[in-house]
């Protein structure tokens, strides 16, 4: 997932008032907005398989019978697969949250001049 506005940086950078084009401002939260509930809802579907592991854990332990133990132990394997999905889903929505990664630790070296020593 994307964030879908679009920084109007000449917009944003010559304007030296620190207020912004309201259209921009309603772009910019729908987008947040949109990710926070994509956020909410992974953590809500994350919540959920922890209980079907749980469930399946607890069914294995306590089913007398060979075939539903073995059952159980399916349906716990692949709630622990889908769980490391909603994770890696909550992390890749965690990563959009965050500020953009344009950092001097993201310039690489080859412009890098360091400072000089006396």
């Amino acid at each position: 997932m994307k964030p879908q506005h679009r920084v109007r940086y000449k917009e944003v950078s010559y304007n030296m008032t620190g207020k912004l084009d309201p259209d921009y401002e309603r772009e910019v939260e729908a987008s947040t907005t949109k990710l926070e509930v994509a956020y909410e809802r992974a953590v809500r579907r994350a919540e959920a398989v922890e209980k079907r592991i749980s469930r399946a854990a607890h069914k294995m332990g306590t089913a007398k019978v060979k075939k539903s133990r073995e059952t159980a132990r399916r349906e716990h394997e692949l709630a622990l697969a889908e769980y490391e999905d909603r994770l890696r889903e909550i992390r890749e929505i965690e990563s959009l949250m965050q500020s953009s990664p344009a950092s001097s630790v993201h310039r690489g070296t080859k412009s890098f001049r360091p400072v000089p020593r006396d």
